[in-house]
């Protein structure tokens, strides 16, 4: 579990063994601090002259400070969302690089923060850096997009915002590997809309494109690009179109690789 020190585990201290959250009874109380997430949190605070304290005073009464600690909390990375966002928007390109550095860290892997990033209109921005002449500008853009296309609210925003489209000019020419292998992985959660799985098979240069980074790519890529084509494979329709792009002889040439 993943944890503030000083917060939840208070509660646990005092003989609990569910999230005080959600109330699911937890397997596991051991506690990781966040330290990437407090970071950037202290760093906007300072910025912002908002008073951050290291740790929570210590309380008789465990549960009010445990209470109080998770709803700060959350405020502050929603404060943090808007605060990244108007970076992406308004600043130079380095300062953008360095927030969609940040909020690909911040999406790793917290739901919540993937949420309070899109509730916070990171998706438009992110879109738009696509187009970036910065390798790595690009490159955390996409990689960015891809942690927030787990979250499934994200993945209507991306259509909306005309993201296939975008997404795959990254994934057909990105100015690095790790950028076009990024963008494979972003259409496989994007694949696990059927309506969406079935347009992203009738772009012309959708799975052409992810048969080339199967062929061409890391191993990441390759990956990456084969359970997305398994996912558009769901779709009838394009059972044909992978068919043509090339699939089952680059499959056997792979099975005699490895193979020999």
């Amino acid at each position: 579990m993943v944890s503030f020190p000083g917060t939840s585990s208070g509660w646990f201290r005092t003989g609990n063994r569910t999230c005080p959250k959600t109330g699911q009874r937890l397997l596991c109380t051991d506690f990781v601090p966040n330290s990437a997430l407090k970071q950037l949190i202290k760093g906007f605070c300072l910025e912002k002259s908002i008073h951050f304290a290291d740790s929570v005073g210590r309380s008789r009464d465990v549960t009010k400070a445990v209470v109080a600690g998770s709803k700060v909390s959350e405020q502050a990375v929603r404060l943090l969302a808007n605060f990244l966002v108007g970076r992406l928007v308004r600043c130079n390109n380095q300062e953008q690089n360095r927030a969609a550095y940040e909020i690909h860290l911040l999406t790793k892997t917290s739901i919540f923060n993937r949420s309070c990033l899109v509730e916070a209109g990171a998706i438009p921005p992110l879109l738009n850096l696509l187009f970036s002449c910065d390798p790595s500008l690009q490159e955390n853009a996409m990689a960015s997009l891809l942690n927030l296309s787990k979250f499934s609210k994200s993945r209507k925003r991306i259509f909306e915002n005309r993201g296939l489209i975008l997404i795959l000019d990254v994934l057909k020419c990105g100015l690095k590997v790790e950028a076009r292998q990024h963008a494979a992985g972003a259409f496989f959660y994007l694949a696990s809309v059927e309506e969406y799985r079935q347009l992203i098979g009738e772009i012309p240069d959708a799975i052409p494109s992810l048969v080339e980074l199967l062929r061409d790519g890391t191993d990441r890529g390759k990956k990456n690009a084969l359970v997305t084509i398994f996912g558009l494979l769901l779709c009838p329709e394009n059972h044909r179109r992978v068919f043509v792009a090339g699939l089952v002889p680059l499959l056997k040439q792979e099975q005699r690789q490895q193979w020999w």
